[in-house]
């Protein structure tokens, strides 16, 4: 409603002054002949502006209604006119003073397309954000404005830029521009302000796009905290985005892919998400123990898909023993790609059984998409075709679906619009971990046949109410903190074997007290009490909320459990159990 009224403030303000003028000519007309007056249609027009300095109004009476309106409402409406005019042509320069007393707010510096999501999302939900820009001439400055964002037009890099947008007042700061070399940048000096400030608690986020800079960078991102004043959080989308895909495909889940044989994965498009998809999914596909049934078939697709995969193998060595890559160096645009002769065995059997069309333009996915679809007919492979977001082409995708024989089973991966969502981005480490704790929780149902009898959490991620959610996220940071108390940290795992972890058995008891406790602690700060008998949500009773000496032996070995799975379940989300040094 905000946002309406905001985008059609002046169309309004028009309607009000054109009735509030037509009900002045009105009552004016009616006092004239109420008095015997021989006004003309000009006359009561100029007695009526006349109302706007006040001049006109204090007339004796008896008086009409249509005057007892105009002459109030009319000069409001010119006070009301002339603020928001002021408001309008200072707008930057009101902004600007609003920043010396924001508190808790979000900067982003670059107005990339995630930039501008990001900003877009956190102001629609209510967050104060700030945006640094570069670009004067930016086209969605006018979005940001328009949206209430305040814009300071700087390069991020300086210190006395970062400064003005408040980044020892604010909780976030996000580097998002293109460039991964600017956004490091952005790190460092962010990192040095902070340093020599004291009260500061900034969180800064940083977009790096190239994988082995990301991985490089990840050392850092566990090194790089200041104490409470600086934490330094990395982000990629394509990486994400590729764990994503990767953790939903259920022919790499052991739990759902009862078949002996290896499935067959098309990957058309090595770019950066088709790059990452590759890693992930082999990378799964070994750290889950499925390599037992065999290398896991890939066919990519690309117009430099050898030097691609080559490479690839070369940064991964273990790649080459837990996958069988065939490469094919096809220009999406030729008459080979048309026939797709890839698509089939030698007896002319559909040979794939899942495709993934990583291609950076959107139209062009969707063209290989459904040349695909053709070429393998109506045998329902499942195709997922990745676009940047949830606009155009994924908009008719998702109306098309519901017509059998036009765009079939395709399944639009809206990359930046799943990434780039505030909880993902600003959550960090944390909402990795938190995650992955759900998707064990989920698998632990699965194994122990109580998933339909199981409560409204055994959802995926995304359908979680949003409290669920934020008690994952809990968890994953008492779980962290609970770690250093045993001197233990996190730290990122890049071999796909490390040394094999597990806890003492004292160790996984100290843990799993400490959770209960702190489990117990944060459902009643959000109201829940103890009661015997089932949970219940609408009263907010739960029979575990007891101390651990009175806790059942079967909630004891749940949490026991947990904290045994917790290295495989860090493994999952490409995280080790080290020793503190």
């Amino acid at each position: 409603m905000k946002r309406l009224l905001r985008e059609y403030q002046w169309h309004l303000l028009a309607i009000f002054w054109g009735a509030a003028v037509w009900l002045g000519i009105a009552g004016f007309a009616r006092y004239a002949a109420m008095h015997g007056m021989p006004n003309t249609f000009w006359d009561n027009l100029y007695l009526t502006l006349q109302l706007i300095p006040m001049n006109s109004g204090a007339v004796l009476g008896p008086l009409s209604w249509e005057l007892e309106i105009a002459r109030l409402a009319i000069p409001a409406l010119a006070a009301y006119t002339a603020i928001r005019a002021f408001a309008l042509l200072f707008d930057d320069q009101i902004r600007r003073l609003r920043l010396s007393f924001t508190h808790g707010h979000t900067v982003i510096c670059g107005l990339s397309r995630k930039g501008q999501l990001l900003a877009e999302r956190l102001a629609s939900s209510g967050n104060p954000v700030v945006v640094i820009e570069k670009d004067g001439n930016h086209p969605a400055l006018s979005t940001c404005r328009e949206a209430g964002i305040p814009v300071l037009i700087g390069d991020a890099t300086i210190d006395r830029i970062l400064q003005r947008a408040g980044i020892l007042r604010a909780a976030h700061l996000l580097a998002v521009c293109d460039q991964d070399g600017v956004n490091a940048a952005i790190a460092l000096h962010a990192q040095q302000i902070c340093r020599k400030a004291s009260g500061v608690n900034l969180t800064c986020t940083v977009h790096i796009m190239e994988p082995q800079m990301y991985e490089l960078l990840r050392e850092a991102e566990f090194s790089g905290h200041d104490g409470p004043s600086f934490r330094l959080e990395l982000f990629n989308v394509y990486e994400r985005g590729a764990k994503r895909l990767a953790h939903t495909n259920p022919l790499i889940d052991r739990s759902q892919n009862p078949v002996d044989r290896p499935p067959h994965v098309l990957i058309v498009g090595l770019g950066r998400l088709g790059e990452n998809l590759l890693i992930q999914l082999a990378r799964r596909w070994h750290c889950d123990g499925m390599a037992t049934n065999g290398h896991l078939r890939v066919t990519v697709v690309d117009r430099a898909a050898g030097s691609k995969v080559e490479h690839l193998c070369i940064r991964y060595p273990q790649m080459n023993g837990v996958c069988d890559i065939t490469a094919l160096p096809i220009e999406m645009s030729s008459p080979e790609f048309q026939r797709a002769a890839f698509l089939h065995d030698p007896e002319g059997n559909v040979a794939v059984d899942w495709v993934y069309v990583c291609l950076d333009s959107d139209t062009l996915g969707l063209q290989s998409a459904l040349v695909l679809r053709q070429r393998m007919g109506s045998g329902g492979i499942p195709i997922v075709v990745r676009l940047a977001e949830s606009r155009g082409l994924a908009d008719l995708m998702t109306g098309d679906t519901t017509r059998p024989g036009r765009l079939g089973p395709l399944q639009a991966f809206n990359l930046l619009d799943w990434a780039c969502t505030p909880e993902w981005v600003l959550g960090g480490t944390y909402a990795t971990l938190a995650h992955a704790l759900h998707a064990e929780y989920i698998r632990q149902l699965a194994t122990s046949g109580e998933h339909a009898q199981a409560s409204s959490a055994a959802v995926p991620w995304e359908e979680l109410p949003r409290w669920r959610q934020d008690a994952n996220m809990l968890q994953a940071g008492r779980l962290a903190g609970h770690l250093n108390q045993i001197g233990y940290s996190i730290s990122p795992r890049f071999q796909w074997d490390p040394p094999p972890f597990s806890f003492t058995p004292e160790e996984v008891e100290a843990l799993s007290q400490m959770e209960h406790a702190g489990w117990v602690d944060a459902m009643r700060r959000q109201g829940w009490r103890y009661a015997p008998g089932d949970r219940d949500s609408q009263t907010k009773t739960h029979p575990d909320l007891v101390t651990w000496t009175d806790l059942p032996e079967a909630e004891k070995e749940k949490n026991r459990h947990t904290v045994r799975q917790l290295p495989a379940i860090l493994g999952r989300a490409d995280f080790q159990i080290e020793r503190c040094t």
